[in-house]
């Protein structure tokens, strides 16, 4: 089946029994909805359309292609996945490009609604209601993008703020209020832009995920670097991979989802948010001299001088795991030597330390104790500082 057939919307329940009838076939085909669903699963005849429960909490791997170059990169990855794969999914390019469009549209509504907002209030235009109104009408907005799973602790956290709100106003002066309700703006308006990168994270690549069953990461890895060998060789462009996985090849990425519970990509730190043990290495398909790997190489180099490591997390190289934790006991120092250096310069690395995508970003992520970096304590905090400071 060609990837065309696979998401055709109006074929899709057609060629869908049409695969699952076929003797030949490895898989069989699961959907979540007939219509429009966001993602494909494969599952293995045999396991009549359940995953091993061991599944959900072992490393997974992805492939990011280039979105126009998914049809003739589905003609090389799916022969070798039916040979090989234990089960996987493949991402509906169609859906999640109108997804993608649709929050996109709504992400630009609001910001319109919002600089309105502002202009309204610097122009006198809105009174002491208006401004209440328009902080309740978006608090329930936020509220429905954060439903609680507990039903009953959902309603009363609802009916808590409400109750708190309600007496809070008696004690705000208009300007107060008008504060509280552009934090609302700015929240809800981080939400949406966080709804768009989850969406376009599996339009502009991640599409293919492949689920590995525990012992199988070597197998596994021998499989990625066949596929990336091919799909050098047809000039398959790659996708884009998302910041908190662990880039290894030039389409390849892992990530472990957490051993004891699921952690979104979208809500961590990086690639490993329990510590797993990482069986992975970079595949061949990106060149030695590209990769900064072993320490030896590290502490060759000045003592590991902060300049040094400032050098060498700026590179555009991939930077293995075990290098950037040899690296991470010098963060103090780092940030330190960001905050004494010049203004444009400080916030250049201010701004990619605190991106995920970045050595930098992914430096500062490094768990060193018990507890995850975050913004809100350790180094990450004292970036956050600075970059309050050249706001």
């Amino acid at each position: 089946m060609k990837y065309a057939d696979l998401i055709d919307p109006e074929n899709l329940t057609y060629s869908e029994n049409i695969f699952n009838q076929n003797s030949d076939e490895k898989f069989t085909i699961r959907r979540s909805f007939s219509d429009n669903s966001y993602f494909i699963s494969f599952l293995p005849k045999p396991w009549k359309n359940k995953h091993p429960k061991s599944l959900a909490t072992n490393w997974k791997a992805r492939l990011s292609i280039h979105p126009e170059d998914l049809d003739k990169a589905w003609e090389i990855i799916y022969p070798i996945l039916c040979q090989n794969a234990a089960t996987f999914k493949v991402a509906n390019r169609n859906t999640f490009k109108k997804l993608m469009d649709d929050r996109k549209q709504k992400l630009d509504r609001l910001l319109r609604h919002y600089n309105q907002f502002l202009a309204d209030y610097d122009a006198d235009c809105l009174d002491y209601h208006s401004l209440r109104n328009k902080y309740y009408e978006l608090s329930k907005i936020i509220n429905i993008y954060n439903p609680n799973q507990w039903r009953f602790v959902s309603f009363a956290q609802y009916y808590y703020t409400k109750l708190a709100n309600f007496f809070s106003f008696y004690f705000l002066s208009k300007d107060q209020l008008f504060i509280h309700t552009r934090q609302k703006y700015e929240q809800l308006i981080e939400q949406r832009k966080q709804k768009v990168a989850n969406s376009s994270r599996f339009y502009e690549g991640m599409q293919f995920t492949l689920y590995i069953l525990q012992g199988l990461e070597k197998n596994l890895q021998l499989m990625l670097k066949e596929i990336e060998i091919l799909l050098l060789r047809e000039n398959i462009r790659p996708g884009i991979i998302y910041p908190t996985d662990r880039q290894i090849g030039i389409y390849s990425s892992i990530r472990h989802p957490g051993k004891t519970y699921y952690h979104d990509a979208i809500s961590v730190d990086n690639y490993n948010p329990d510590n797993a043990n990482d069986p992975f290495d970079f595949l061949e398909t990106i060149p030695t001299e590209e990769i900064i790997q072993e320490n030896d190489y590290l502490q060759q180099q000045s003592k590991q001088t902060t300049q040094f490591i400032i050098h060498a997390l700026t590179m555009k190289k991939f930077i293995s795991p075990t290098a950037l934790k040899a690296m991470a006991k010098h963060k103090e120092d780092v940030v330190d030597y960001i905050k004494n250096l010049p203004l444009d310069a400080r916030k250049k690395l201010v701004t990619e330390s605190l991106d995920k995508s970045t050595n930098l970003g992914a430096f500062f992520r490094v768990q060193r104790g018990i507890f995850k970096p975050r913004l809100s304590r350790g180094t990450l905090q004292e970036i956050e500082r600075e970059r309050k400071l050249l706001a």
